[in-house]
């Protein structure tokens, strides 16, 4: 899921309408490029069995789009600075990180089976992978992702 904030002035600025279109579609650009780096559509849990209000969320280096970490959460448990990993909290209070939720609406046992599965594809660094996770994930955990048709936030 992708917010955005955007101030408008009086002095006649763009429209909303039209920023709004703008983001969206940078949004879905950005949206694709996640959805070939995991390899995985996004999903949205609204209206389905697993409803709940806990997320699964990725962070991905600005520069070269790699994933280094996957965590689940609820409110703004993404956002948070603070981390285990050294480099990784360095890299967050640089802004060189960019967040994106990957699922939404969802139980917390649905967001625990989905952050393991991510986990266990991508890898952590000790294993091998690129991931600062420090809980191993499992990647016979259950895949919930499916396709996400953005909305507006």
């Amino acid at each position: 899921m992708f917010v955005y904030g955007v101030m408008l002035t009086q002095d006649g600025g763009e429209s909303y309408q039209r920023v709004t279109a703008k983001l969206r579609e940078q949004a879905k650009e950005e949206l694709k490029t996640l959805e070939s780096i995991l390899g995985q559509s996004v999903f949205d849990g609204e209206g389905t069995s697993i409803r709940g209000d806990s997320y699964v969320y990725v962070h991905c280096l600005r520069d070269s789009k790699e994933v280094v970490y996957v965590g689940k959460g609820k409110n703004d448990r993404d956002q948070e600075v603070s981390r285990t990993v050294e480099e990784h909290e360095t890299l967050l209070k640089a802004n060189k990180i960019r967040i994106y939720r990957v699922m939404i609406n969802v139980s917390e046992s649905a967001a625990l089976e989905q952050e393991s599965y991510l986990i266990g594809m991508l890898g952590r660094a000790k294993d091998g992978g690129a991931l600062f996770n420090i809980q191993g994930g499992v990647r016979l955990a259950k895949n919930h992702m499916r396709k996400l048709d953005l909305v507006d936030a």
